[in-house]
């Protein structure tokens, strides 16, 4: 659309200024070849700068986003992709008339092979950054979000507040998720207590907590704006036993992607100095996660 638009400008620009200009050499009748052959010089040389900008490509930048996380990324009933990511990134897009985001939602096991295959450009799935990933890949400057990673437990259970008493209990995640790594390497540091860590590949948010609510794990790990949407939709008996970790969220791009980066980072910065990242926070979480 952006393209198209453009060009239909440069059209209608090139036929005024030709239109215009050949007014003026008839009205400059008994002058001679020489003003005419000046005027059609400069009639064609202003449509070819009139044609340059317009000829100008706009790049389509794919985006792959997760599948569904409550309040970030998820279709709604009228069959929309929406969430605080999608508007943020929405946000970023209209700053940089340049590039045009085209989003494609898949689960997290396909997108860091998306990115790295170059099939997508920016990839969204409330990601940290790590010194393992800035190694394969680019991170902007500019976080985007902040996330609180919660310890999710049944109502019954008071007795825990982090992992020391979940030794031995079973929790679950996916292996190629942060929350996976954090028990992992929580579990390394503590031999003798360790927690009953269950991987399992394709674990939606809802689906875990509805496995501790059904007993079938004692606990979950995951975003704590994902859990406050999730328990008062589904009902769930459930309680935060604590925050085990809070962290910047960024995008992560090709490694070569370097003006990608810049472009996004200016893009972000706007946003954060005119307020619009704080409203779309408080729009999606009831809080401004970038005040303190």
């Amino acid at each position: 659309m952006k393209k198209t638009m453009k060009k239909m400008v440069s059209v209608m620009t090139m036929a005024a200024m030709i239109m215009s200009l050949t007014a003026c050499g008839d009205n400059k009748t008994g002058a001679g070849s020489t003003p005419t052959e000046k005027t059609d010089a400069d009639a064609k040389g202003a449509a070819t700068e009139a044609e340059t900008p317009a000829d100008t490509e706009v790049q389509k930048i794919a985006v792959g986003i997760g599948n569904i996380l409550a309040n970030q990324f998820y279709v709604n009933e009228d069959g929309e992709l929406t969430g605080y990511d999608v508007e943020v990134l929405k946000a970023v897009d209209e700053l940089l008339p340049q590039y045009e985001f085209e989003f494609d939602q898949m689960e997290f096991s396909s997108l860091l092979v998306s990115l790295e295959a170059g099939k997508i450009d920016i990839a969204d799935f409330q990601l940290s950054k790590t010194e393992e990933r800035e190694q394969n890949y680019l991170f902007p400057d500019e976080c985007y979000d902040i996330s609180s990673t919660v310890l999710v437990v049944r109502g019954e259970d008071t007795d825990v507040e982090g992992f020391e008493q979940m030794a031995g209990r079973k929790m679950a995640q996916m292996p190629t998720a942060n929350f996976y790594t954090m028990i992992e390497t929580y579990n390394e540091e503590h031999p003798d207590a360790a927690i009953d860590l269950q991987a399992i590949d394709s674990l939606p948010v809802a689906d875990a907590l509805q496995m501790v609510a059904d007993g079938r794990i004692d606990g979950t790990l995951c975003l704590k704006s994902t859990f406050n949407a999730l328990q008062e939709s589904m009902g769930l008996d459930l309680r935060i036993a604590g925050v085990m970790q809070s962290y910047d969220v960024y995008w992560m791009l090709q490694k070569d992607a370097t003006q990608l980066k810049e472009d996004i980072d200016g893009a972000l910065k706007e946003l954060k100095s005119n307020g619009t990242i704080s409203e779309l926070s408080e729009k999606w979480y009831g809080e401004d996660v970038f005040a303190n």
